[in-house]
């Protein structure tokens, strides 16, 4: 299933071709088409999910783009390349006063007018934002023009990160048909605002076209404009105006919120039920979109036994079981005097974390039992406290790796100690059904 979604290009000049068919096209990578990519959580033989490891995108900091660490391609003098069916996203365009603008100018101090326009660009530390850089969360791209009016276009390359498959207390988000439910702490989407005693007519509240913002911030937009989220109901349909928003999904303001709920197999493998989803039946019932989880001690309900789970959380569904879902978020090593070994942190911890020197206020635990821990680094903030904020460092395969001490899990039942409440680990998802990429 990984090897999905790829489809032949489309015909082009310059080709030669061995019959008379004009449409073929034999010699460029094949097209990913990221809409018929798989969106759900794949487990190997191991119990390892393919994302683990990698960090929660709503963990990574605020404005990342100017921090330590962010990394800069060049993509061109436009935003598209002939032949290419690609398009780099819309983003900010930097003020000639910009810290980020001066790095990647790279101008000569001779000629500060000429910009030279580097091909990668790392920043070794903290820039300070300058004008609407301190105003947005991410920018997919950024925009330098020298002096002498030569343009280039930088795509950040944001860091790898990913999703939970489920969430409690979601945010229904909307797109010009459908909809699905979103986790305000990890997802982005767009601020589409509507006056007062309006419910599908929005106003695009952007800073570049295309924007995508988290929750709060959205909120924190529509409200600057004395206007809110769009209460949109599930049945009618989204409009947008500006921003370049159509058939993006857009925060909205829907009563009653949303919900994930799990659809168990008779083998135990599940699949998420969004409530509310519209037109999107591989989040709707008996979507057959099956992906492992890791039970714990192995159990789970089973429509053989009434799907029976403590606060009767589950209802049969033909061979199914349809659950409702609790996730909770806590520290896994909390005790500071006992510093875990490397085998006990990569053991249990499966979410990473973006490295201590991107974040702000966090040091290095230096107390006795923290020296005497010759393979484990800990970094905590101000209070030294182990806590879901701290970070461990532990190296694999050479190469440092950074785990958040944190562990998601989905409880199905009242979390009693009985044998009707059931959990398994929150798996992770690298394609976001919100906003599919390349990469």
């Amino acid at each position: 299933k990984v090897f999905t979604g790829f489809f032949e290009q489309d015909a082009r000049t310059n080709i030669e071709r061995p019959d008379s068919s004009r449409s073929a096209n034999k010699v460029d990578p094949m097209l990913i088409r990221v809409e018929r990519k798989d969106f759900f959580p794949k487990r190997a033989l191991d119990g390892v999910y393919l994302g683990d490891t990698y960090p929660l995108c709503g963990a990574l900091p605020p404005r990342g783009f100017l921090r330590r660490g962010a990394t800069y391609r060049y993509f061109g003098a436009r935003r598209t390349i002939g032949n290419v069916p690609w398009e780099l996203r819309e983003g900010l365009v930097l003020s000639s006063s910009s810290a980020l603008h001066r790095t990647l100018c790279d101008a000569a101090k001779a000629n500060p007018d000429v910009c030279r326009f580097p091909r990668e660009v790392t920043l070794s530390e903290h820039l300070p934002c300058d004008g609407s850089e301190c105003d947005v969360e991410s920018t997919p791209s950024v925009m330098v023009q020298g002096g002498d009016g030569t343009v280039a276009y930088y795509e950040y390359m944001r860091p790898p990160c990913v999703t939970l498959a489920f969430t409690s207390d979601g945010v229904a988000v909307k797109s010009t048909r459908e909809m699905l439910c979103a986790d305000a702490a990890q997802h982005v989407a767009a601020a589409a605002c509507c006056a007062a005693g309006e419910s599908r007519d929005s106003v695009g509240r952007c800073l570049f076209d295309g924007e995508l913002v988290p929750h709060a911030t959205a909120v924190a937009r529509c409200a600057a404009h004395g206007e809110s989220l769009c209460p949109t109901p599930e049945t009618t349909d989204l409009r947008f105006d500006g921003c370049g928003y159509f058939n993006f999904f857009a925060w909205t303001a829907t009563d009653g919120g949303c919900v994930t709920r799990a659809q168990v197999q008779p083998t135990g493998e599940a699949s998420i039920v969004h409530l509310p989803q519209r037109r999107r039946d591989d989040f709707g019932l008996d979507s057959h979109e099956l992906f492992r989880v890791s039970w714990r001690g192995g159990l789970f309900p089973r429509a053989a036994d009434n799907c029976a789970a403590d606060g009767d959380a589950c209802s049969v569904h033909g061979a199914t079981c349809v659950c409702d879902t609790t996730v909770t978020t806590q520290a896994v090593f909390t005790d500071s005097l006992t510093v875990p070994t490397a085998a006990e942190v990569l053991e249990q911890l499966h979410i990473g974390s973006p490295p201590p020197d991107a974040l702000d206020a966090y040091s290095q635990c230096t107390t006795a039992p923290c020296f005497a821990a010759s393979e484990v680094q800990v970094f905590t903030t101000a209070d030294g406290a182990f806590d879901e904020r701290t970070i461990f460092r532990v190296e694999r395969h050479g190469s440092p790796l950074f785990l958040a001490n944190v562990a998601s899990t989905v409880t199905i039942g009242t979390d009693a100690a009985s044998k009707r409440t059931f959990a398994f680990r929150n798996p992770p998802s690298i394609m976001d059904p919100l906003l599919p990429t390349e990469r």
